[in-house]
């Protein structure tokens, strides 16, 4: 294995784990939608009710004139009548529509803003108003986004209409934040930018938006470029073309400073145990030991991916940022497969001054 081979995917032994985010937790009961919830809920409840025909304010107030607007819905469709946004009435209002491109889908409105909740940020509007647009990109990235939020949820990755289950854990609490599956490919250095492009999905993931972010996964090479020359990478001996090797910790923790944050260098252990708490990491190994390459990666790399926390399963959420196109989302690793990942990075031998050994492939962000 030649150095250049090693540091195709841009990466060596080492990973980054930061700060905050919120702690696993197994899905919880449905809380009923009331005048004391997120406010995105209540406009999410108003815009399913709209998609039924039944006209009302789409704003955050709930008001006793809507709780009776509610009761009369529930009534006439054989519901319970309890005048709030309970389990039973959200499903029948999930089933009854599905999403689609053009902007009179208010149940393609109610799942934008739910996402917005869940950390998808696809402009800076307090309630993603702008998210609201009924372009043919906007829709694109909303499916993608829902696709990623069923990995964080637990279950498996489709971007077909979410069902009645699907819509109840949307108006749940934020788990861990927005999944943005960005691709190195989509940025100018390609081959070795899995690194920094793991960064910026954590950045993103975190809300602290990276710069020149475009709030879409196909739209993410400016911020990942940004990232990279944040890094300030050191000069390699022997190598001429430095955007032919990727970077290090070290690097990377420059980058990271440039958004205020400092850290230390830790190991897979850390990984593993502030993941579980909710802390995001860019995590170093063998890409050939990920599951999904194991049948069709030719070789053994070092390479970066960026590990989000647990889904309500218990298994690891990540972002790879090798993965381009319609196969760029969100997957779900157990801890023994990223165990196993992280111990068999080839870019390790001893005496090798730029890769870390198995044991010091993450740094904790102070």
């Amino acid at each position: 294995m030649t150095v250049s081979r090693r540091f195709v995917l841009g990466s060596a032994g080492a990973g980054i784990l930061f700060g905050t985010s919120v702690q696993a937790s197994s899905a919880a009961t449905f809380a009923a939608v009331t005048s004391t919830s997120d406010p995105r809920n209540i406009r999410a409840f108003k815009l399913l009710l709209n998609g039924l025909g039944w006209r009302t304010a789409v704003d955050t107030t709930y008001t006793r004139t809507f709780y009776d607007f509610v009761r009369t819905f529930q009534r006439r469709n054989g519901l319970p009548v309890t005048g709030l946004g309970d389990e039973a009435t959200v499903r029948f209002l999930a089933s009854r529509r599905t999403v689609a491109v053009d902007t009179t889908s208010w149940h393609a409105g109610a799942l934008k803003v739910l996402l917005h909740k869940h950390g998808y940020v696809f402009s800076t509007g307090a309630d993603a108003t702008p998210y609201l647009t009924g372009s043919s990109l906007a829709f694109a990235q909303t499916m993608l986004d829902l696709g990623n939020f069923r990995v964080s949820a637990g279950y498996g990755h489709t971007q077909s209409n979410p069902d009645a289950v699907i819509w109840t854990r949307l108006f749940g609490a934020p788990r861990i934040g927005g999944l943005y599956p960005v691709s190195q490919f989509s940025s100018s250095v390609k081959g070795t930018n899995c690194g920094p492009a793991s960064a910026v999905a954590i950045l993103a993931s975190r809300g602290k938006l990276p710069r020149n972010w475009a709030y879409t996964t196909a739209g993410a090479g400016a911020a990942i470029d940004d990232f990279r020359r944040s890094c300030t990478l050191d000069a390699v001996a022997g190598v001429t073309d430095r955007n032919k090797i990727g970077t290090e910790y070290w690097e990377l923790l420059r980058g990271f400073a440039t958004y205020g944050l400092t850290g230390r260098q830790g190991g897979i252990a850390d990984t593993i145990s502030l993941g579980r708490a909710g802390r995001a990491t860019i995590c170093g190994g063998n890409i050939r030991q990920l599951p999904w390459w194991r049948t069709t990666f030719s070789g053994d790399a070092s390479h970066w991916i960026a590990v989000l926390g647990t889904a309500s399963n218990g298994d690891f959420v990540v972002v790879d940022p090798y993965l381009s196109g319609s196969n760029a989302y969100a997957r779900r690793i157990t801890e023994a497969g990223l165990r196993l990942y992280a111990s068999t990075n080839p870019g390790y031998r001893v005496g090798h001054p730029r890769v870390q050994p198995p044991d010091r492939n993450s740094v904790v962000i102070n």
